[in-house]
Protein backbone atom coordinates (compact mmCIF):
# COMPACT_ATOMS: atom_id res chain seq x y z
CA UNK A 1 0.00 0.00 0.00
CA UNK A 2 1.40 3.26 -1.02
CA UNK A 3 0.04 6.57 1.26
CA UNK A 4 0.49 10.62 0.63
CA UNK A 5 -0.56 12.64 3.14
CA UNK A 6 -2.74 16.11 2.72
CA UNK A 7 -2.96 18.84 4.97
CA UNK A 8 -5.05 22.05 4.82
CA UNK A 9 -5.18 25.11 6.75
CA UNK A 10 -7.98 27.38 6.03
CA UNK A 11 -8.56 30.43 7.20
CA UNK A 12 -10.16 33.04 7.93
CA UNK A 13 -13.72 31.45 7.19
CA UNK A 14 -16.68 33.11 8.28
CA UNK A 15 -19.29 32.07 10.55
CA UNK A 16 -21.82 34.74 9.44
CA UNK A 17 -22.53 33.97 5.84
CA UNK A 18 -23.89 31.44 3.23
CA UNK A 19 -20.29 30.57 1.70
CA UNK A 20 -17.94 27.97 -0.12
CA UNK A 21 -14.53 27.54 0.43
CA UNK A 22 -11.76 25.62 -0.57
CA UNK A 23 -9.61 23.17 1.81
CA UNK A 24 -7.41 21.51 -0.94
CA UNK A 25 -7.36 20.79 -4.28
CA UNK A 26 -6.51 17.00 -4.78
CA UNK A 27 -2.83 16.15 -6.52
CA UNK A 28 -2.32 14.02 -9.70
CA UNK A 29 -0.90 10.15 -8.84
CA UNK A 30 -1.99 9.82 -5.22
CA UNK A 31 -3.81 6.71 -4.76
CA UNK A 32 -7.78 5.38 -5.61
CA UNK A 33 -8.77 6.40 -1.98
CA UNK A 34 -8.76 9.73 -0.03
CA UNK A 35 -9.70 9.46 3.46
CA UNK A 36 -9.84 12.59 5.67
CA UNK A 37 -10.81 14.08 9.00
CA UNK A 38 -11.85 17.82 9.23
CA UNK A 39 -11.61 20.05 12.28
CA UNK A 40 -13.05 23.69 12.92
CA UNK A 41 -11.25 25.86 15.34
CA UNK A 42 -13.00 29.05 16.84
CA UNK A 43 -10.65 31.92 15.94
CA UNK A 44 -13.06 34.79 16.91
CA UNK A 45 -16.35 35.38 18.04
CA UNK A 46 -18.86 37.60 19.92
CA UNK A 47 -19.37 37.24 23.62
CA UNK A 48 -22.73 37.19 22.48
CA UNK A 49 -23.92 35.07 19.93
CA UNK A 50 -27.27 32.09 18.67
CA UNK A 51 -27.74 29.57 16.88
CA UNK A 52 -24.87 27.24 15.47
CA UNK A 53 -23.04 26.85 12.30
CA UNK A 54 -23.67 24.16 9.71
CA UNK A 55 -20.97 23.31 7.68
CA UNK A 56 -20.49 20.45 5.10
CA UNK A 57 -17.18 18.87 3.47
CA UNK A 58 -17.03 17.45 -0.24
CA UNK A 59 -16.53 18.09 -4.42
CA UNK A 60 -20.07 17.66 -5.63
CA UNK A 61 -21.33 21.53 -6.59
CA UNK A 62 -23.19 23.21 -5.29
CA UNK A 63 -24.13 21.13 -2.22
CA UNK A 64 -20.15 19.99 -1.29
CA UNK A 65 -21.99 17.01 1.12
CA UNK A 66 -20.29 14.17 -0.42
CA UNK A 67 -16.97 13.73 2.00
CA UNK A 68 -19.23 14.77 5.20
CA UNK A 69 -22.66 15.48 5.11
CA UNK A 70 -24.31 18.52 6.66
CA UNK A 71 -22.49 18.56 10.21
CA UNK A 72 -23.39 21.12 12.80
CA UNK A 73 -20.49 22.87 14.82
CA UNK A 74 -22.30 22.69 18.76
CA UNK A 75 -20.70 24.21 21.17
CA UNK A 76 -18.34 26.65 18.86
CA UNK A 77 -19.00 29.50 20.66
CA UNK A 78 -15.23 30.30 22.53
CA UNK A 79 -11.77 31.18 21.25
CA UNK A 80 -9.85 28.32 20.66
CA UNK A 81 -12.42 25.94 20.98
CA UNK A 82 -12.65 22.79 18.71
CA UNK A 83 -15.27 21.01 16.54
CA UNK A 84 -14.69 18.17 14.77
CA UNK A 85 -16.57 18.10 11.64
CA UNK A 86 -18.00 14.62 10.56
CA UNK A 87 -18.62 11.67 11.67
CA UNK A 88 -17.18 10.99 15.48
CA UNK A 89 -16.08 7.02 14.75
CA UNK A 90 -15.11 7.15 12.00
CA UNK A 91 -13.23 8.38 8.90
CA UNK A 92 -15.47 8.87 5.70
CA UNK A 93 -13.38 6.79 2.98
CA UNK A 94 -14.48 8.68 -0.70
CA UNK A 95 -13.59 6.54 -3.31
CA UNK A 96 -12.00 7.96 -7.23
CA UNK A 97 -11.55 11.87 -6.37
CA UNK A 98 -10.30 12.51 -9.43
CA UNK A 99 -6.79 14.95 -9.87
CA UNK A 100 -7.06 18.04 -9.51
CA UNK A 101 -10.72 18.37 -7.82
CA UNK A 102 -11.54 20.84 -5.53
CA UNK A 103 -12.52 19.99 -1.94
CA UNK A 104 -14.64 22.93 -1.02
CA UNK A 105 -16.24 23.19 2.92
CA UNK A 106 -19.64 25.17 2.82
CA UNK A 107 -21.05 26.94 5.33
CA UNK A 108 -24.90 26.15 4.60
CA UNK A 109 -26.43 27.22 7.73
CA UNK A 110 -24.61 30.64 9.96
CA UNK A 111 -24.79 32.36 12.52
CA UNK A 112 -28.22 34.22 13.46
CA UNK A 113 -26.95 36.91 15.98
CA UNK A 114 -23.56 37.39 16.76
CA UNK A 115 -19.86 37.61 14.50
CA UNK A 116 -17.13 34.86 14.58
CA UNK A 117 -14.53 33.25 12.18
CA UNK A 118 -12.88 29.69 12.36
CA UNK A 119 -10.14 27.99 10.77
CA UNK A 120 -10.45 24.90 9.20
CA UNK A 121 -7.46 22.31 9.03
CA UNK A 122 -8.36 18.91 7.05
CA UNK A 123 -5.45 16.29 7.47
CA UNK A 124 -5.87 12.73 5.63
CA UNK A 125 -4.22 10.95 3.24
CA UNK A 126 -4.50 8.71 -0.15
CA UNK A 127 -4.49 5.24 -0.11
CA UNK A 128 -3.88 2.74 -3.41
CA UNK A 129 -5.70 0.08 -1.82
CA UNK A 130 -8.94 -0.99 -1.01
CA UNK A 131 -9.39 -1.68 2.90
Amino acid sequence: MSVGAVQSDTFPISMNEVDTYTLNTTQPDQGKFFLTDVYAICNDIDEVILGAVVVSVGTNSPSYNNIIPATVLLGLNDVDLIARVGPSTSITPIKGVPESTDIKLKVSTPLTLGEGSMRVIMAGFYADQEF
